[in-house]
């Protein structure tokens, strides 16, 4: 379903202790991010393991992302890489319109965990590191969650819905703003 009404008071920040369900940065997340002004609602099959996220980045741009994701639990390497991470881009002030030199030095970063930011990096910035979703099977090597082997899965479609979404893999960490 796609409204043009964007419901941004829906979408909560994760790391806000009035949150009641807030959490501790860096996470790994999954989900599709929303772009302003356009939103689409999605009937996942679990709704309660989805949560709709805002998330502040940039630095002091506080430019601000919307999505509608499911936090996974990173293996022990994965959450030794998120802590990197963030710690690394943590009041860098790095947001939109990025040099290349300086996703170049994320994707070094990524390529040191075997990661990649081939077909995400636009969305890098301070507080916000997008991983190349390569497959299911990759996805499992990261979390040990057990993610379905096609992750429309999730989603509960109409007989007359073309099953198909973009997934996005993120590590959200904090903002120095």
């Amino acid at each position: 379903m796609i409204t043009h009404d964007f419901p941004r008071e829906s979408f909560e920040y994760l790391e806000w202790p009035s949150s009641p369900r807030s959490v501790q940065l860096p996470v790994l997340v999954i989900g599709i991010p929303h772009r302003f002004p356009y939103y689409e609602e999605y009937p996942f099959k679990e709704p309660e393991r989805w949560r709709k996220i805002a998330h502040q980045t940039g630095g002091f741009m506080c430019h601000q992302h919307y999505i509608t994701g499911r936090l996974l639990t990173p293996t022990s390497e994965m959450r030794e890489f998120m802590r990197l991470t963030s710690e690394r881009w943590l009041h860098s002030n790095i947001a939109g319109g990025v040099s290349l030199d300086e996703v170049n030095r994320y994707r070094r970063h990524l390529r040191d965990f075997q990661l990649d930011c081939n077909d995400c990096y636009w969305d890098f910035e301070e507080g916000i590191y997008p991983i190349d979703l390569v497959s299911v099977v990759h996805l499992r090597t990261l979390c040990t969650d057990e993610p379905p082997d096609d992750l429309n899965e999730w989603i509960e479609w109409d007989e007359d819905d073309f099953p198909s979404v973009n997934w996005s893999l993120f590590v959200l960490g904090e903002n120095c703003d």
